[in-house]
């Protein structure tokens, strides 16, 4: 689960993380895992009006997806959003940790107020509800095909 009172950018994080995020935070101190549930991302933020610094912790949902780099289709009930794919990942990130322009091929949930959403992956179906009820579904593989290349990767003997 993550947390946001400015909004949400769902699509490809490298796209949009600053560096020390992208590369320091998630890829050099937890190799470009997987965080559905959430990685820890601390930020500290000057607060101009009493001129001290404070840090806010927020949240990233990630995930890999089936196949890796591609075009992906996601509907949301209201309309369909097509995601380009550059990093194998799709992700849901508070825009208060997005510093660069996101892409016209990403979806941006603008909000009013505190909002959170929840990120469920299975076999390269992403789930993001968020707490207004929108729910946006990314489909990134077929399901019958995914499961069975994972079974005969499963069944194969690997000798050496």
């Amino acid at each position: 689960m993550t947390k946001t009172r400015k909004g949400f950018y769902v699509g490809d994080p490298s796209y949009v993380l600053p560096y020390t995020i992208y590369t320091q935070i998630w890829g050099e101190k937890h190799n470009y895992a997987n965080f559905p549930k959430g990685l820890l991302i601390p930020i500290l933020t000057h607060l101009p009006t009493q001129g001290d610094f404070t840090v806010e912790d927020h949240y990233m949902l990630v995930h890999g997806t089936a196949y890796g780099d591609g075009t992906y289709t996601g509907n949301d009930g209201y309309k369909f959003t097509t995601f380009s794919v550059c990093s194998g990942t799709l992700a849901c990130i508070p825009l208060e940790l997005v510093t660069q322009t996101s892409p016209s091929n990403s979806y941006v949930l603008q909000v009013e107020k505190l909002t959170e959403a929840h990120m469920e992956y299975n076999t390269g179906e992403f789930v993001f509800t968020f707490s207004n009820g929108i729910s946006l579904n990314i489909q990134t593989g077929d399901k019958q095909t995914y499961k069975s290349y994972l079974q005969d990767y499963k069944s194969k003997q690997f000798i050496f």
